[in-house]
């Protein structure tokens, strides 16, 4: 009797020392956890407030290498701006959403200029559309090479929804204007790492375009 009441004991006092240590672990990982929300909370925060001092729209105002187009970016009936940078003067292109009268920085992305091909022509509002803006690059080098994207937004998102491409053949038939649309959907923000570049789909090859492409004969 007695061995049986020690053994009994024995087995109650290891079953609390191991509920203890089991709620102990337990209260402990709910600490971290917290600790750690609360550590990316502060993060995320820090690094939204180093972007908006990075950009301000006042470093864009009257600077000669941007343009700035007053366009609703996000459909919400409010003009918000779009700060890009002029022919020549590089590929940026920056977000601003207007809030309580202030401009809130919201995107950077590229305005697809290119190094040796297409450049950036202008940026225009699309209204009635699903598209919120288009953005037109030519090449200035002579002969019809243009390409205009589209942009849209939903669910938050900025995405480059198509692209339509026009060219003509000068030394065969000037009087055909290829009409080539070639649908994308890739996130803007994906536009700012080489691996989003390289989804952009480009005109169709010559061979094709008889087949996919608009033929508008001037």
């Amino acid at each position: 009797m007695r061995l049986t009441s020690k053994l009994n004991v024995k087995i109650k006092n290891n079953t609390f020392f191991l509920f203890f240590v089991l709620l102990s672990i337990l209260i402990g990982c709910k600490t971290n956890q917290t600790k750690n929300k609360n550590t990316y909370q502060k993060e995320t925060v820090l690094a939204d407030n180093m972007q908006q001092q990075k950009h301000k729209i006042s470093d864009y105002e009257n600077n000669e290498d941007y343009f700035i187009r007053e366009i609703d970016i996000n459909k919400d009936g409010i003009l918000d701006k779009v700060v890009c940078s002029n022919k020549y003067m590089g590929n940026e292109l920056l977000f601003f959403q207007k809030k309580n009268n202030h401009y809130n920085f919201v995107l950077e992305t590229i305005n697809f200029s290119e190094d040796g091909g297409r450049i950036i022509d202008d940026i225009q509002p699309v209204k009635n559309s699903d598209y919120i803006l288009k953005i037109k690059t030519f090449f200035p080098d002579g002969g019809l090479d243009l390409a205009t994207y589209f942009i849209t937004f939903k669910n938050g998102n900025w995405k480059l929804q198509k692209t339509i491409y026009e060219t003509k053949y000068w030394q065969k038939d000037a009087s055909k204007r290829y009409v080539c649309e070639v649908k994308q959907d890739i996130l803007l923000s994906e536009l700012m790492h080489e691996s989003g570049i390289e989804k952009i789909k480009q005109i169709p090859k010559e061979e094709d375009r008889e087949r996919d492409c608009k033929i508008v004969i001037e």
